[in-house]
């Protein structure tokens, strides 16, 4: 065996199951358990997929842009994390890029993205 079969033998073993089909411009929502000393609580943060890479692989990571208050926040979750509590689909919608960087400028703001239905 060579190491790429090896790698992706042992991958396969540490990925999640029940992860959903994620696609730029889609709005998800992403639970996160937040561990602070010896508490822990669960914070969602929900927000447009901007780009999506490895996906199928245990480095899949999503980066998520949401408005809070008059500034731009971007968050990368990987979705194989074991803090990773819950993701859940709640907006389709159709792209034509695969990453959807332009929407960080002012003039990207207009969102050239076509709301799908559920």
């Amino acid at each position: 065996m060579n190491k790429v079969s090896v790698v992706s033998f042992v991958e396969s073993f540490q990925c999640k199951k029940n992860i959903p089909n994620i696609a730029p411009g889609y709005v998800i929502t992403v639970s996160e358990r937040i561990i602070e000393g010896k508490k822990s609580r669960i914070q969602k943060f929900q927000g447009m997929v901007i780009s999506n890479k490895h996906p199928n692989r245990l480095a899949h990571n999503v980066l998520l842009r949401k408005k809070i208050d008059e500034f731009w926040v971007e968050k990368r979750f990987f979705l194989h994390s074991p803090l990773i509590e819950d993701i859940s689909v709640d907006k389709l919608a159709s792209a034509r890029r695969a990453n959807l960087y332009y929407l960080r400028e002012s003039k990207g703001l207009a969102e050239k993205i076509r709301r799908l239905k559920k």
